[in-house]
């Protein structure tokens, strides 16, 4: 992506690097990514340290079904080849992202809950959220 002029990207186990940087960002965002597979509560304390004053922090993840506990769960995920791999993501409903933030002092901008067309499989929230000052 070097055709974007003044943006870095970097792609890396999210907590290692984080943990690792002595680096400001403007913006941290995580597509069906970080957020969904590493322990929040592990890795929105070391965004928000890495995050500039007035930062944004953009996420999109899954939300937990209906009834389902907040936290970890091991899911299948199927390659190409048709092996099946477990992987463990972690799953809330927008209520329980907006508790996780608000504890690790983040304000959410605004949260989207997107439903499936057909109201049956996953749906998806979107989130922007800035740390407190």
């Amino acid at each position: 992506m070097a055709h974007v002029p003044g943006i870095v990207w970097t792609v890396g186990e999210a907590c290692d690097f984080l943990a690792a940087s002595r680096e400001v960002y403007d913006i941290v965002y995580s597509i069906f990514g970080a957020l969904r597979y590493t322990d929040p509560e592990r890795l929105l304390p070391l965004v928000r340290e890495r995050l500039a004053p007035g930062g944004l922090l953009a996420f999109t993840v899954s939300a937990a079904r209906p009834g389902a506990l907040h936290g970890p769960r091991v899911d299948n995920l199927t390659l190409d080849t048709g092996v099946r791999m477990p992987v463990v993501h972690y799953a809330y409903d927008i209520a329980g992202w907006h508790d996780l933030l608000a504890r690790h002092r983040f304000v959410v901008e605004r949260s989207i809950d997107i439903p499936t067309l057909d109201g049956a499989g996953h749906r998806g929230l979107v989130f922007t959220a800035r740390p407190t000052p």
